[in-house]
């Protein structure tokens, strides 16, 4: 039992078989498929773990549920602090199972909304319809390259070929297709215990593990870690706040695909967990977030809308991390909407931008585009070199202006690396000096701009420090 090595609290406390805790708040979550009519979907907690339970009026996990777990710490240390604020840090804890082994076949049945055999599925265009938390029943790794219609060692009916896998440090969900298509650190192999998600798509979806799902060569590290080299076009791009915080997507051109979402070729993108950084590729006409978009082969003028969003303010960077070799002679462009540029990814691989939660221009899916021309010349690209602006010298500070066009005042958001000492000159299309302002231990400031006539502008920024020029920035006056 977890609770033998872990504290595991819920409501009703003792009553119901969890450990003592001064506001019974829970451990254990079950996932629950979005209802008929509702967009009601989320890790629900699990009610009792009684012995009195009863499994036919109360939820209950069977073999092949997935669960999840909030960690509060092991039983042995500080066991009244795990339970009230300030909570201490959880030593780490090696979990035993003991028992009977699982064996055999293992048909997974949904813990709500589902009949025995069966997982649930809903089909009432919520975001999240079809998605059944499971997990590997046996003490083994097994392999989804094993899984397939009925037969196969893990036998889908009506399930995506698709499973999805958070990763506990970014807070993401990795997606592994059965065939070698693969966002984040997912693979096709999975530890035994482990949960992972997949997505139904039809009525009475079953899910089977047999033994044959086993995998048979798990000695070797580098194994488990391996990708599919893919035969196919692709673009692979990551959203970075950090060298850890990241999370990516994969674009495959193909003839046949279609711009439009089909769950036979498109992976839709399963929101994380209070990531610090989430990035999504857009279907054409539904609009869905992407893991995996699937599209025909890449035109001239053809552009990909994405979506992005983070945690926090701060700098942030989109890098083209991995393509094909027919992108060596097809230029690939990022066009920013909110600061109006445009970065050739073909040469300098990596965009630094700034995020600013109180500005929605600065995220989600009306920033950035994907759009694609032939090259002229070959381009080789040796070094990642990260981008703030083309105009900006100093490629380590990233500045955005908003709102442009603008009437009465411009907003201007200058990277925390620098020292946020600044002078603003602001001048007409003639080159002469309008106006000059200091703006002292500041990153985010507001400058008036009523007086001005209607027209052109162009804001300079001087580091006040050392009297370099920062970045050159255009706007409009209404």
């Amino acid at each position: 039992r977890l609770q033998d090595q872990i504290l595991v609290t819920g409501a009703g406390g003792i009553a119901n078989g969890f450990d003592a805790s001064p506001v019974n708040g829970p451990t254990i979550w079950r996932y629950n498929e979005p209802a008929a009519n509702s967009t009601l979907q989320d890790f629900i907690p699990i009610s009792s773990i009684s012995k009195n339970h009863s499994v036919t009026t109360q939820t209950y996990l069977t073999a092949g549920n997935g669960l999840m777990l909030f960690f509060r710490g092991d039983r042995i240390n500080n066991i009244s602090s795990k339970t009230t604020p300030p909570f201490p840090v959880p030593e780490d804890v090696t979990l035993t199972y003991k028992g009977l082994l699982n064996q055999g076949n293992i048909t997974v049945t949904a813990p709500f909304g589902a009949a025995t055999g069966f997982l649930a599925y809903t089909n009432k265009a919520e975001t999240n319809d079809g998605f059944n938390l499971v997990g590997n029943p046996y003490p083994s790794t097994i392999d989804w390259e094993q899984s397939g219609g009925n037969g196969s060692a893990i036998a889908l009916t009506n399930i995506n070929p698709t499973i999805y896998i958070l990763n506990p440090v970014t807070k993401n969900y990795g997606t592994y297709t059965k065939g070698g298509m693969a966002t984040g650190l997912a693979t096709q192999y999975i530890a035994s215990g482990q949960g992972f998600f997949v997505k139904a798509n039809a009525p009475n979806p079953t899910l089977a593990f047999t033994e044959a799902a086993k995998a048979s060569d798990i000695s070797n590290p580098a194994v488990l870690g391996r990708k599919t080299a893919l035969n196919i076009d692709f673009l692979r791009l990551s959203l970075q706040k950090d060298s850890v915080e990241q999370d990516d997507i994969l674009i495959t051109f193909k003839t046949g695909q279609s711009e439009d979402y089909l769950q036979q070729e498109d992976i839709e993108d399963l929101t994380g967990q209070n990531a610090a950084a989430s990035l999504s590729s857009i279907s054409k006409k539904e609009k869905k977030q992407l893991a995996v978009n699937a599209l025909p082969p890449a035109e001239n003028g053809s552009s990909i809308p994405l979506f992005l969003d983070a945690a926090a303010d701060g700098k942030y960077s989109l890098k083209l991390t991995d393509w094909s070799a027919n992108f060596n002679t097809q230029t690939v462009f990022l066009k920013d909407n909110f600061t109006a540029d445009s970065v050739n990814l073909s040469q300098q691989p990596e965009y630094a931008f700034l995020i600013s939660k109180n500005n929605a221009a600065t995220f989600g899916s009306d920033r950035f585009v994907l759009y694609f021309k032939p090259q002229t010349t070959a381009v080789t690209v040796n070094k990642p070199v990260i981008v703030a602006n083309p105009q900006n010298t100093n490629a380590m500070i990233s500045v955005t202006l908003y709102p442009n066009p603008a009437s009465t005042e411009i907003n201007i958001l200058v990277d925390k690396n620098s020292m946020g000492n600044f002078k603003l000159n602001i001048y007409n299309l003639k080159g002469q000096k309008i106006s000059s302002s200091d703006y002292w231990n500041q990153h985010n400031f507001k400058h008036n701009i009523a007086s001005l006539l209607a027209g052109v502008y162009v804001a300079e920024l001087i580091d006040l420090n050392n009297g370099q020029f920062i970045h050159k920035l255009k706007f409009v006056k209404d």
